[in-house]
């Protein structure tokens, strides 16, 4: 499916030669970085943590696809995945996914004034709103269930977030964790 999404992107944005690779194994690194992805109409291609697959090394080749960010630590995409690519850019990696999202916002989204917030342990939140922060310029960052950590507060007051949109429902993101970082 990454391969058939990534060729209408190549196809209707023109863009050929950057992409993103990222985990079909682990979905919260694709989140985290769909709105930088959106915005530079960069494809998102899904590999596995020690393989590329045939189709997807066949679309790197065939569209010239030869700079590529990756997104996910070494449990996630191994060394010899980063090493079958041409040049790497960019990887995007932290202790655990919410730190992922914040490194993906600190490099993509420095100057955004804008973030929006969803659970790390659900994908549906952050999936849909991926395309509209992309148009926003903003990041996604991803919270713990149940909590707001400190380095997303510290992210917040750093970058001056002035207007955070929250998506999904309190179970997932409670009205006393947000309140928290509203302070």
């Amino acid at each position: 499916t990454s391969e058939l999404v990534a060729r209408k992107v190549i196809s209707v944005s023109g863009n050929k030669n950057t992409a993103v690779i990222s985990s079909g194994e682990s979905f919260p690194d694709s989140l985290a970085i769909s709105p930088y992805a959106s915005k530079e109409a960069y494809p998102i291609l899904l590999v596995k943590r020690n393989s590329i697959p045939s189709n997807i090394k066949r679309l790197i080749d065939t569209s010239d696809l030869k700079n590529v960010y990756i997104v996910g630590g070494l449990n996630t995409i191994s060394k010899d995945v980063e090493n079958k690519l041409t040049n790497t850019i960019e990887r995007f990696s932290g202790k655990d996914r919410y730190e992922t999202s914040i490194k993906i916002a600190n490099s993509k989204f420095k100057d955004s004034k804008k973030a929006y917030l969803a659970s790390g342990k659900i994908f549906a939140d952050a999936l849909v709103a991926g395309p509209i922060a992309g148009k926003d310029n903003a990041p996604i960052l991803l919270a713990p269930d149940k909590g707001i950590s400190n380095d997303i507060k510290n992210y917040i007051d750093n970058h001056k977030i002035n207007d955070l949109v929250v998506v999904g429902g309190y179970k997932y993101l409670p009205e006393s964790a947000i309140r928290s970082i509203l302070k």
